[in-house]
């Protein structure tokens, strides 16, 4: 249930939200949105790289320009090379700099105002070397679920009275605005 929810929650980031009155109009995540996988901040000879400070900094600049409250929880959605990648850095690593110590951990919980929620790299878009992964103010995606999960456990005669579990969730989400959502690609 829950990477059925996960599931949701990306392609409203990644993919088209639909808006106007019967929700036929497409809108893609504008160009603007996303990082390049050779991004660098002193624009010196570009190279497909993997999560970076760089990358984070300005997903973090972009959504500040976008005027999100500082209170407003903010969100990296990643998967576990990407935590790898960060873990490589002294600014990740180092007390100086964070206060969580990652590297007892192993994990990377927040960092630059950013919770980080790792997901199985199955979920996350993937093309030519190339992961699709995202960060994104609360306010900025929308989370619905229609009723509550249904569940059903029963016992099947039929099959040697094994177990059967059963589970369903009716839920949607959609991109409430596009400069709430920063889609960063890493080399992977």
């Amino acid at each position: 249930m829950g990477r059925k929810k996960d599931q949701r929650i990306i392609e409203a980031a990644l993919g088209a939200a639909y808006c106007g009155s019967r929700g036929e109009t497409k809108i893609a995540l504008p160009a603007s949105q996303i990082i390049a996988v050779d991004y660098t901040e002193d624009n010196s000879t570009p190279s497909a790289s993997g999560l970076t400070l760089e990358k984070l900094r300005i997903a973090r600049q972009m959504l500040d320009d976008a005027d999100v409250d500082d209170d407003e929880e903010q969100y990296c959605v990643v998967s576990s090379k990407q935590i790898s990648d960060l873990l490589k850095t002294v600014e990740v690593t180092s007390e100086d700099y964070n206060t969580v110590k990652a590297l007892v951990e192993g994990k990377v919980n927040t960092f630059m105002g950013f919770t980080f929620k790792r997901i199985s790299s199955q979920l996350l878009p993937f093309e030519n070397n190339t992961r699709n992964i995202f960060c994104f103010a609360k306010s900025g995606i929308l989370m619905a679920t229609n009723g509550d999960i249904k569940t059903d456990i029963s016992v099947r005669l039929d099959k040697r009275m094994a177990k059967q579990v059963y589970a369903s969730i009716s839920c949607g989400a959609t991109r409430m605005d596009e400069k709430k959502v920063v889609s960063i690609l890493v080399k992977e």
